[in-house]
């Protein structure tokens, strides 16, 4: 009997490795397919949201448009700012160079299970530690060899939602993906979205909605989406990879936060220039 059940131990060992190798091959030419179908599956639904029921207001410089090696840098209000930040930086550009779609470091749970889909909606998850905090080295060192290799990755600079609005503390970890990468910067600051879907720290957090008193407070801090405001986004001068090494200094000790508040001090400029414009649009 011990013979029969090591060729049959070894038979299902084959299997599940034939089964594997199959779904990457079909995951190999099927993911493409199925990212492509949903930019554009997203993009009306986008320009109905941001474009027809928040008036978004986007400020770019001349002649500047999406190429791959990018790092998109961002200040974070709410849970809706990867799809606002991700319309303004990079439509309609990506609906016919996908390949460019910019990765995200988002907070999820890295299962083998998930790993196609986050593949397709370009997720990378930054798992938590023992502590609780998001310290995932093999996420940033992903996030790294994407831009090398000519990807681009969109990062929130102060890495957690501001409840207020009010710029936080730079991560020195965004400068540092920066200079071992050597991509080009792209900073970028938005403001309205905390109007467009409030700040709730976990669900059921807050005044109760409608939505929460019918569904229940998970399906509240998902789609509770408001309309009517005006959601704004400046975009900066990009930073080449040149003027990111002046900017991080020759001093090793201390480089990371340096260039890590150089960048803010752009997104906040970007904030400045935007409000008066903004203001204007929504005087009477």
């Amino acid at each position: 009997m011990r013979p029969f059940a090591s060729v049959m131990s070894a038979l299902r060992q084959f299997a599940w490795r034939v089964v594997v190798v199959v779904a990457r091959i079909i995951g190999f030419f099927l993911e493409p397919i199925l990212m492509y179908l949903l930019l554009w599956l997203l993009w009306p639904l986008l320009v109905y949201i941001f474009r027809v029921k928040n008036r978004m207001v986007v400020i770019r410089k001349p002649g500047q448009r999406l190429h791959g090696k990018l790092l998109m840098t961002t200040n974070h209000h709410s849970l809706m700012d990867s799809f606002a930040t991700g319309f303004a930086l990079c439509y309609p550009d990506i609906l016919w160079k996908p390949w460019l779609m910019p990765w995200q470091l988002a907070d999820a749970q890295n299962s083998v299970f998930l790993r196609p889909l986050y593949r397709i909606i370009r997720i990378i998850p930054v798992e938590k530690n023992k502590e609780g905090k998001r310290k995932d080295h093999s996420a940033f060192q992903r996030a790294v060899d994407i831009l090398r290799h000519g990807g681009n990755v969109n990062v929130f600079l102060e890495g957690t939602r501001s409840p207020t609005g009010v710029l936080l503390h730079p991560l020195p970890q965004v400068a540092a993906m920066a200079l071992k990468s050597g991509a080009t910067i792209r900073p970028a600051y938005h403001g309205g979205m905390l109007m467009v879907k409030p700040y709730r720290k976990i669900p059921g957090d807050g005044e109760p909605t409608w939505i929460r008193k019918r569904f229940g407070p998970m399906i509240e801090w998902l789609f509770d989406i408001r309309t009517g405001n005006t959601v704004y986004v400046a975009v900066g001068y990009d930073i080449a990879p040149g003027e990111v090494s002046i900017l991080a200094g020759d001093n090793p000790e201390g480089r990371y936060p340096r260039l890590a508040h150089a960048i803010m001090d752009r997104i906040a400029e970007q904030e400045r220039i935007a409000l008066p414009l903004v203001n204007f649009r929504n005087a009477p």
